[in-house]
């Protein structure tokens, strides 16, 4: 199963955003982690997956380290969403996103941040608040948005 999961993690993202097998494994582990895979039953094997954890676990992240809730216990960051290439336009990663804010929510964290592609267009389900936008995200080109996601149903007021 881990070797699906690097070959998902390897075709989703360049080298200096790609997670290696141990930060992968380490952050799966956390006792307060959200890990969700998506496993297709006729292949049994993972085809998508998310991960999530408490922004403090984040600090060293530039957007995360400067987060005025740094500290709060009150934010969970989704630090990564990937689905298999094959996979990709059916909906995978929209709805891990979504189930991601959902339990993150449940679990009494009424935020969820994340860093996603400034390109990137969400579901429709799903809101962003840009709180900061870095133009070359570790040196990959492109722009990437530190952003605070919510669904429309559990908009705060």
């Amino acid at each position: 199963m881990k070797n699906h999961i690097l070959r998902i993690e390897r075709a989703s993202f360049v080298h200096s955003i790609m997670g290696s097998e141990h930060s992968l494994r380490e952050a799966a582990s956390s006792s307060t982690a959200i890990t969700l895979l998506v496993v297709v039953e006729r292949c049994a094997q993972p085809v998508a997956y998310a991960m999530a954890n408490k922004l403090e676990e984040f600090d060293d992240l530039p957007g995360a380290k400067d987060d005025l809730h740094q500290g709060h216990e009150d934010t969970m960051y989704l630090s990564s969403v990937a689905v298999a290439r094959e996979w990709r336009k059916r909906g995978l990663g929209s709805a891990l996103e979504r189930e991601v804010i959902t339990i993150a929510h449940n679990n009494g964290f009424p935020r969820i941040t994340a860093h996603i592609r400034s390109s990137a267009h969400l579901d429709n389900h799903i809101t962003k608040s840009v709180l900061h936008t870095f133009p070359n995200w570790y040196g990959t080109g492109e722009a990437f948005d530190y952003v605070e996601l919510d669904l429309k149903s559990h908009q705060h007021d």
